[in-house]
């Protein structure tokens, strides 16, 4: 399967063309709207549930020892927050079936 690669301009083209070709500046608005409050939840809560897609989270990984494979020496690594996607059934369902 070859990777598309989606840049910002066709999605915001493919968002139009289903919304019955939508102003293109509306569209990027909704995006870059949705995207704020999805990163101000994040910040706030730590988690999003989006209905017909899942649930966005933040997890922080704790402080871990690592060994240095140039030095042989043994080093830490700072606590980091990542943020994680868990897909729901509807969307899992979707992408399995090809629906």
């Amino acid at each position: 399967m070859e990777e598309l690669k989606l840049s910002k301009k066709l999605l915001m083209d493919k968002i139009s063309a289903k919304c019955n070709y939508a102003d293109p500046k509306l569209v990027e608005q909704v995006y870059y709207a949705t995207l704020r409050v999805i990163l101000d939840e994040l910040r706030t809560n730590g988690k999003v549930w989006m209905p017909d897609w899942g649930k966005f989270r933040v997890t922080e990984y704790k402080r871990r020892k690592i060994g240095n494979v140039n030095t042989g020496e043994s080093e830490w690594i700072p606590p980091t927050k990542v943020i994680k996607f868990d897909a729901c059934t509807k969307l899992k369902y979707y992408v399995k079936n090809k629906v």
